[in-house]
């Protein structure tokens, strides 16, 4: 699959901006074109968000360490945003060219697949703030104009 230049635009904006901090780069823009390609905005977004609240879950565990009970909680929300990660990119992937790719990188139940998933998740989240503030600043600009 070709990366659309809107997409790699996207990508570009959200490297720069996040000052180079992106780590599945190349995964994120082929994600977000399949993504495209399927037509169901909603679906995207839904993965945007799973992806997004995955980070913030594993940012969490990083702190809850010394709380038992707490960090049993955060793991079981971590596998099931996980999980809704994975069906997702599977569901975009299953019969493209990548399968394989992303079969052994994110959907294998290893310690690096996790970390892979960790990243590409704050990507996301990354990429969740980018469209929450674009969203704010759109409105803003409604308030405004209809305020004149």
């Amino acid at each position: 699959m070709k990366i659309s230049p809107d997409t790699q635009n996207v990508i570009d904006f959200l490297d720069e901006i996040s000052d180079g901090s992106l780590k599945q780069k190349d995964d994120l823009a082929f994600l977000l074109e399949a993504w495209a390609a399927t037509g169901q905005p909603d679906a995207t977004n839904f993965m945007i968000e799973s992806g997004a609240s995955l980070h913030r879950v594993s940012e969490t565990i990083k702190k809850a360490q010394d709380n038992p009970e707490a960090l049993a909680k955060l793991d079981e929300e971590e596998f099931k945003f996980q999980t809704a990660v994975r069906i997702n990119i599977m569901s975009v992937t299953y019969d493209s060219e990548k399968n394989e790719y992303f079969e052994l990188k994110y959907r294998q139940l290893t310690e690096e697949c996790y970390q892979n998933m960790r990243d590409l998740a704050h990507d996301l989240h990354l990429l969740r703030k980018l469209q929450k503030t674009s969203r704010e600043m759109n409105q803003a600009g409604k308030d405004g104009e209809a305020a004149k």
